[in-house]
């Protein structure tokens, strides 16, 4: 979504059947480069077993949005991490930036 097509990547992601991690990760980061955290909230709400990946973009889009929802919810999820993602510098830098 970096060319800014929403709606045709919307098309594509729910006609696909088989959705993996990569493609909810791939929508989730498009909504956030596109200034749209709530869809990006909305669908990590999606997501069985996310991975770090998704756990990033979760926290980028709280922390574009600036809330207390949103840090409600980061300090929820920060919590249900399991314990090796904390080994994911990347993972550690979002959910600060997030606080």
């Amino acid at each position: 979504m970096k060319c800014g097509d929403v709606a045709h990547a919307e098309s594509l992601f729910y006609s696909s059947k088989e959705k993996g991690l990569p493609m909810y990760g791939a929508m989730m980061k498009g909504y956030v480069d596109n200034n749209l955290p709530e869809k990006a909230i909305d669908l990590f709400n999606k997501v069985e077993n996310p991975d770090d990946v998704n756990m990033i973009l979760l926290f980028n889009a709280c922390a574009q949005l600036k809330t207390k929802e949103a840090l409600d919810l980061v300090k929820t999820t920060s919590k249900q991490i399991p314990k090796s993602f904390y080994s994911n510098p990347r993972l550690l830098t979002s959910l600060l930036d997030a606080l």
